[in-house]
């Protein structure tokens, strides 16, 4: 299993997918359990460039536990947001709380929001803006969870069609296909092997 998947078409979704089998309490793997993994998290994201990826992880102090506490709990509130269909509260705070740390600023012909520090919340700041970004356009129709029944990973369905089932074809696609095929056989074999219940002479309906 990949510790990182990229599949959702979007970084906050992608973040979310960090907590793998999420339908599934018995199979959780969460691949955020060090500051370092949200850091590399970033990274590989986006979410923070070279030079401040190098900084931060030269600068791992005790508040860096409480930064990773942070971010899983950004984590579901992303998740809760975008599987909601009434309020979200607890992103709506985490981004509020961010744009403390924040300012507006105008570049490249338009106005953006720019970390007044990098910090170990800056990860988290980030993806919180970019959650809200994402949810509050149209693109949040176009959210998806995967139909596993323990996936959870979540993405956005870009598909021509509009009917993307999985959040891989090659994973939980293939995986669902065989366990389908496999149903299909095991019924017909039983249905084959059981013993008719016509009397002699019987026509088959």
């Amino acid at each position: 299993m990949e510790r990182f998947g990229f599949i959702g078409g979007h970084p906050a979704l992608d973040f979310v997918n960090t907590l793998h089998w999420r339908l599934a309490p018995s199979r959780h793997f969460d691949a955020l359990t060090t500051f370092d993994d949200l850091v590399t998290w970033s990274s590989r994201a986006g979410i923070l460039d070279a030079r401040e990826t190098a900084t931060l992880r030269s600068d791992v102090r005790g508040v860096a536990a409480d930064a990773v506490d942070d971010a899983r709990g950004l984590r579901e509130a992303i998740y809760e947001a975008a599987m909601s269909q009434d309020v979200a509260d607890a992103l709506a705070h985490a981004f509020t709380a961010g744009l403390h740390r924040a300012r507006l600023t105008r570049g490249n012909r338009r106005w953006a929001w720019q970390d007044v520090e990098l910090g170990p919340n800056t990860p988290a700041d980030r993806l919180a803006r970019s959650a809200v970004e994402l949810l509050t356009s149209e693109r949040s129709a176009a959210i998806r969870q995967c139909a596993d029944a323990e996936c959870g990973w979540i993405y956005l369905d870009t598909s021509r069609a509009e009917n993307r089932r999985w959040c891989s074809a090659s994973g939980c696609g293939d995986r669902n296909r065989a366990r389908d095929y496999y149903r299909r056989r095991t019924a017909a074999a039983a249905d084959t092997s059981s013993p008719s219940t016509r009397r002699p002479g019987e026509r088959k309906p």
